[in-house]
């Protein structure tokens, strides 16, 4: 019996502003049918494009009560999985691993996947979705999480939490691992996240901010500009309510209400009511 246990769909796979359509041409590769498993070297990529997703399954049989599955460990799979349900085999990391898939390159050609390791460490891990091939580096920290910088994922970005020995932090690093630049993220005064979400054109950061309200940022740090959001606290940049990227979803005071907050200082504006919040 299979179980997934993680999922990306993907929403553009080439540079932003661009997707790529599926093809009814006949001469075009075809798509794997439903229920069909087919080799990575049979993906279609000139059809690949949204609706797709990339998901990890495991051959672990499911348990009740909180036992655990009987017999040796198998390794998670990745699948590319078409909008039909047809489905392409990727790679199968080592067993035992908690490797979390995490994010999709916007090239659509890589999958990030982060590993928490017994040494309080972590592994950060690509897929080259071409070829199933595995790289990764190793981080000195159990509290980071990894993501691919915009547009196109040619560098990480690793979100810290905050511990009570040191304060959150943003770090951007190379494919490699090798540290680029650390961004100024504690005259937030935050004590939560950090919680960011980037352009889709990779030229600013959003961010949350414990003064009240999100932060934003240029690429490179500099550039910062106040969000306040009256009469909220820490706001989590949640997603982009437009397709040019001018207005955030932000949910403020631990996800009990969402807001709109124009990214060139406008007036926000509810999008739920402090009786109707979002959870709770």
């Amino acid at each position: 019996m299979v179980v997934a246990i993680g999922a990306l769909v993907l929403v553009a796979c080439t540079s932003a502003g661009s997707t790529v359509a599926t093809s009814s041409d006949p001469t075009v590769q075809p798509v794997a049918a439903h229920g069909d498993e087919a080799a990575i070297q049979d993906i279609p990529w000139a059809q690949v494009g949204p609706g797709w997703t990339l998901a990890m399954w495991n051959p672990a049989t499911p348990t009740r009560g909180g036992d655990e599955p009987t017999g040796e460990p198998a390794g998670d799979t990745l699948f590319l999985v078409s909008p039909g349900g047809g489905r392409y085999k990727i790679t199968t990391l080592a067993a035992p691993t908690g490797a979390r898939l995490v994010d999709w390159s916007g090239d659509g050609r890589r999958a990030l996947f982060y590993d928490r390791r017994q040494d309080d460490s972590t592994d950060v891990i690509e897929v080259d979705l071409d070829t199933g091939t595995q790289s990764r580096f190793n981080v000195k920290n159990s509290d980071v999480v990894p993501r691919y910088s915009r547009p196109e994922g040619k560098a990480v970005l690793l979100a810290k939490s905050s511990r009570i020995d040191s304060p959150p932090s943003l770090v951007r690093v190379d494919l490699s691992g090798n540290h680029q630049l650390t961004y100024p993220i504690e005259q937030f005064g935050s004590n939560m996240g950090p919680d960011f979400l980037s352009t889709p054109d990779g030229t600013r950061l959003v961010l949350g901010a414990e003064t009240g309200g999100l932060a934003v940022m240029a690429n490179d740090g500099t550039g910062v500009k106040m969000l306040p959001v009256p009469g909220q606290k820490y706001c989590i940049p949640a997603r982009w309510w437009d397709a040019d990227a001018t207005i955030i979803v932000a949910s403020c005071d631990y996800s009990r209400e969402l807001w709109l907050v124009p990214v060139d200082g406008g007036a926000p504006t509810p999008a739920t009511s402090p009786s109707c919040p979002v959870f709770g």
